[in-house]
């Protein structure tokens, strides 16, 4: 990956700790670190403009596993690390004087020395430290047996209900070690509740859930380093609002919340933030969101800054929906006069058969009306999602104002709608379609975005 000079939010260069096992044996088995799990990663994140460091287990030269460096299996990475010194791979300094916080991606390289000091109470809490403070978390091979220990804040196992890949049981059979292994890694995960993706033998197989990044066995090494960067990457999000100010006679517009909201979680989080309108301008606000009783301190801070990001905004159909990572619909009334139409359908459409992470929130889900999965059937059948409901609607005196009811035009499309209680935080992951009920819903919508 060329990116040349990678930048986390801070605009430094990013940060990156890979970590060696520091086991020569195992059992009787002589082994260690799987070189090109170690080089390949370190040429990515350094070629890629990286701030990167080396450590180990317990510190100092680390053990590679001759059979690595053997004709069969040396890599060009491994030849370069090599002709170069391998000083990055000496006299390393030990996991536990490491502060993990002070990095943007902690890489675990694999080889079968891992599988006796990974998969450990030290090492698991350094996992689990790295990965509660926001950081990414990537492994390849063996290295996923940095995960066997690790918890996520509530004491769970950090990769239950994880999509992750790792060196196969299949691939232990082949390699002659299954009898050698304290366990084989494979079962170990799904006995933790992670989802398992397995390739084929010996095929690249990289997988990224959120922040947690693993790969399935040292051909996979550069795809989840270069996985990894793209995860640290400050993420570019797009924020689409209504332009319509009337809903027929009743005087509307964008709910300030529902964009000011969203804005400062992803701006706070170092992403790169753009507000856009389906028509373009000033976005008109409906002046009930920022009356005494709806005003959130989103929308006062945005009102003290001047409310730039609201004015003069670009429109829609001049905006390139795939240069975003995440493109947020903002609700408000009036998003039901312009957002259900074939313009937004067709942008909504694109982004999402892209992979771009596609997220609405309240009436935000009426941009879902005309969209279309790459089938051509309705994107949101057969999804799980939630929108303003029929209930809320009619609590607000608005039923016979809608065009329609969101929440059974959902249903009619097929959708699964998850409803809460009126005015209740409620959001929905669907993997790539992230969804909420009420302007209550706008900031858990957006950070659930965030993790996806």
């Amino acid at each position: 990956m060329g990116c040349g000079s990678s930048k986390a939010s801070s605009g430094k260069p990013i940060k990156v700790l890979i970590v060696s096992t520091s086991a020569a044996k195992m059992g009787d088995h002589d082994t260690g670190a799987w070189s090109e799990e170690i080089c390949g990663p370190y040429y990515v994140f350094k070629d890629g403009g990286c701030d990167v460091t080396v450590c180990s287990v317990s510190g100092g030269d680390i053990p590679i596993d001759a059979g690595s460096l053997s004709d069969q299996f040396k890599t060009e990475n491994d030849t370069k690390m090599i002709e170069a010194g391998s000083g990055p791979l000496k006299g390393t300094k030990a996991l536990a004087g490491m502060n993990v916080e002070d990095y943007d991606i902690v890489f675990f390289a694999g080889g079968h020395g891992t599988c006796v000091d990974f998969p450990t109470d030290e090492v698991g809490a350094v996992v689990s430290k790295a990965f509660q403070a926001g950081k990414v978390l990537a492994a390849v091979c063996h290295g996923p047996m940095c995960l066997v220990k690790a918890k996520t804040a509530d004491g769970e196992a950090l990769v239950k209900g994880k999509k992750v890949a790792v060196f196969t049981d299949v691939e232990e059979d082949q390699v002659g070690l299954t009898e050698k292994v304290p366990f084989l890694l494979e079962a170990k995960m799904k006995e933790l509740g992670a989802d398992v993706q397995c390739a084929e033998p010996w095929s690249d197989n990289a997988v990224c859930d959120g922040r947690l990044v693993s790969g399935q066995n040292p051909q996979s090494s550069v795809s989840v380093a270069k996985l990894a960067l793209s995860a640290a990457l400050p993420k570019k999000v797009l924020i689409v609002a209504t332009s319509s100010a009337k809903m027929g006679e009743h005087e509307t517009g964008a709910w300030s919340e529902e964009i000011c909201g969203p804005y400062y979680v992803f701006a706070d989080k170092g992403c790169h933030v753009t507000v856009c309108s389906v028509a373009g301008g000033d976005i008109p606000i409906d002046a009930g969101s920022l009356s005494d009783q709806f005003k959130t301190e989103n929308d006062k801070r945005m009102i003290m800054a001047g409310s730039g990001p609201l004015k003069g905004t670009k429109s829609l159909k001049d905006i390139e929906v795939t240069d975003y990572d995440i493109i947020f619909f903002a609700g408000g009334h009036g998003t039901c006069v312009d957002f259900p139409t074939d313009e937004v359908g067709a942008a909504v459409s694109k982004a999402f058969c892209a992979g771009k992470v596609v997220a609405a929130v309240c009436h935000g889900p009426m941009a879902l009306v005309k969209a279309n999965g790459a089938d051509g059937k309705a994107l949101v059948k057969g999804k799980k999602i939630a929108c303003f409901t029929d209930v809320e609607e009619g609590q607000v005196g608005l039923t016979e104002k809608v065009p329609f009811l969101l929440e059974a035009k959902m249903k009619e499309l097929g959708a699964t709608v998850e409803a809460a209680d009126p005015w209740s935080d409620m959001v929905v992951k669907d993997e790539k379609l992230i969804t909420g009920q009420n302007p209550q819903s706008s900031v858990s919508c957006a950070k659930l975005a965030l993790t996806v």
